[in-house]
């Protein structure tokens, strides 16, 4: 699949952080368990020897007579062995690599959920700051109140018991935060530690522009790296099978030496013998009927991932657009109380009384709250959709969280 994307831009180094810290999983010490292994495997020594087994061999024809005999015996290896086993090492190299890029894949994609994890944690504590500053607003116009016969008494209770609350909840937003910091700290590969102090939901792909690039997705063929590992993984049960099929020692040759003959001088000392393996009866049926049961079990693996990859492409498509429409109804709400004339209207209904904007404005907070939870299943939702069809480990990396789909300057 192929995603067209023209972008040369400069970025100050505050928004190139979340590329760098993205970046930062193609130096993940994770991977380095298949690095290692397919460095090893490159090098072949799996490759077997052309002959299986060398014997030094003597026997006495008489005992006690002297006359003993010598011999050199090579069993050669089985070339239908010898080049299922290349195929073996060579299927588990395939299937380390796509392990590998699944690994990677997870790493990426844990990236960027830290990243939209710390956003919404740093916005909705924005949030939940100014709704406690409304109800401190609230409980000091009240207080001004108490001589008054208006004071209502259980409201002021109610509001002093919902500011102990709102306190508790932004010290939990910073400890969150605080540790979602950490997190991202100790997920860095580099000595530059990127804390996202300046990550926010200005610099993202906007939901319109990730909107139009799911819809964008929607027809086209996508490529599975868990339905390439299926596979791999039945093309390697099958040759593992065949590798047992073939595990047969085919015989010997060899060569014979018996210096007894050299006091007859009708007969010469060297001699020549063979045997050939007829092999009525595999010996490894136990291991071949091991083999074929690992056959049967990729097989049915790949169709059932097959399976959920499909419903789960469906269900995130569903998702986001489910929850762009109600995000998108939110805001329809929401914009009339963001301007001057609306609440210039409200002030004048309510004979300029504080405490009814102060109330209204705490209703759109919480409206706010769930527009801002709506946002984050958005973005959460589009990052998994990315991953569960590979663009988000397609080569070039890209930020597709950042409003420009910024390249991400790392190699693998």
């Amino acid at each position: 699949m192929t995603l067209a994307l023209a972008l040369i831009v400069t970025v100050s180094n505050g928004q190139a952080s979340i590329e760098n810290f993205l970046g930062s999983a193609v130096q993940d010490p994770e991977l380095d368990l298949y690095t290692n292994q397919l460095d090893y495997l490159s090098k072949g020594h799996y490759r077997l020897a052309p002959i299986r087994q060398i014997e030094l061999r003597t026997q006495n024809n008489e005992l006690g007579s002297g006359e003993r005999q010598y011999g050199l015996r090579i069993s050669p290896s089985n070339p239908w062995e010898v080049k299922k086993n290349n195929l073996v090492f060579n299927s588990q190299q395939i299937v380390l690599s796509l392990q590998k890029e699944l690994t990677f894949k997870a790493l990426l994609e844990k990236r960027y959920q830290l990243v939209l994890d710390l956003i919404f944690l740093n916005e909705m504590r924005t949030i939940w700051k100014a709704a406690m500053q409304n109800t401190e607003n609230r409980i000091s116009v009240l207080e001004r109140q108490k001589v008054s016969s208006s004071f209502d008494p259980e409201e002021f209770l109610e509001l002093k018991l919902e500011q102990m609350e709102e306190q508790t909840d932004i010290e939990s937003f910073e400890f969150k935060i605080a540790q979602k910091k950490e997190d991202i700290r100790r997920a860095q590969t580099t000595t530059t530690l990127q804390t996202g102090s300046d990550w926010t939901y200005e610099i993202l792909i906007s939901l319109p522009q990730l909107k139009h690039l799911v819809d964008s997705l929607k027809n086209t063929s996508m490529f599975s790296t868990r339905l390439a590992y299926r596979r791999g993984k039945i093309l390697l049960a099958e040759h593992e099978y065949a590798l047992q099929k073939n595990n047969i020692n085919l015989g010997f040759f060899q060569t014979e030496y018996m210096p007894y003959r050299l006091l007859d001088e009708s007969k010469r000392p060297l001699g020549i013998s063979m045997g050939i393996n007829i092999p009525l009866f595999n010996p490894n049926k136990g291991n071949m009927a091991e083999r074929k049961l690992d056959i049967l079990e990729a097989q049915s693996e790949f169709t059932l991932e097959k399976q959920i990859a499909e419903e789960e492409v469906k269900t995130l498509l569903d998702i986001l657009a489910n929850s762009l429409d109600r995000h998108q109804k939110l805001e329809m709400i929401i914009k009339p109380y963001n301007e001057t004339n609306t609440f210039g209207t409200v002030n004048n209904l309510t004979q300029n009384n504080p405490l009814i904007k102060l109330k209204l404005n705490a209703q759109i907070f919480k409206l706010k709250k769930r527009q801002l939870e709506l946002k984050n299943e958005i973005y959460q939702s589009y990052i998994k959709l990315l991953s569960t069809i590979d663009l988000l480990n397609q080569k070039p990396l890209i930020n597709y969280l950042h409003n420009q789909l910024l390249p991400i300057q790392a190699a693998l």
